[in-house]
């Protein structure tokens, strides 16, 4: 909140619009903000989703994603995907099924390299699925700001 606040009070430029964006926990955290917090546009990717509708009744739109090989939040966009069309916001939420967790995370370590793929999460970089996921966010935020969405 001190993020948002901070961002609407800057002078050089004039900002009237928040968008939040969060990776694994804080794809959660993002999630559950954003069902609460005046902001117009949410990102969450690869974090566990509430189970109950209610818990992000008051969600902006959203556009995320998923890797289905991750045996733990696989299946949480499809989770996500359902509330936002029970509620009727509207979203992009994709989930990529041949990608694990993190598959936006392009890191050079010898723990993530070679224990990242391992399961129950599956953690790799795809660099196609990476890509696409960038380009989602930033045409839907785009819409999302012009008023398109």
């Amino acid at each position: 909140e001190a993020c948002r606040e901070w961002l609407l009070n800057q002078s050089e430029e004039a900002v009237t619009q928040v968008g939040v964006m969060g990776f694994c926990m804080g794809g959660r955290f993002a999630v559950l903000y954003a069902s609460q917090a005046p902001v117009q546009v949410v990102a969450p990717f690869y974090g566990g989703m509430p189970k109950n509708v209610k818990a992000v009744s008051g969600i902006c739109p959203a556009v995320g994603g998923w890797g289905r090989t991750d045996m733990i939040y696989g299946d949480h966009g499809d989770r996500l995907a359902s509330h936002m069309d029970t509620l009727g916001v509207p979203h992009d939420i994709k989930t990529y099924e041949d990608v694990g967790h993190s598959f936006m995370n392009d890191h050079q370590t010898f723990t993530f390299k070679k224990l990242g793929p391992l399961p129950p999460l599956r953690s790799k970089f795809d660099a196609g699925a990476s890509e696409d996921s960038w380009q989602r966010v930033l045409a839907f935020f785009e819409k999302v700001f012009a008023g398109e969405i």
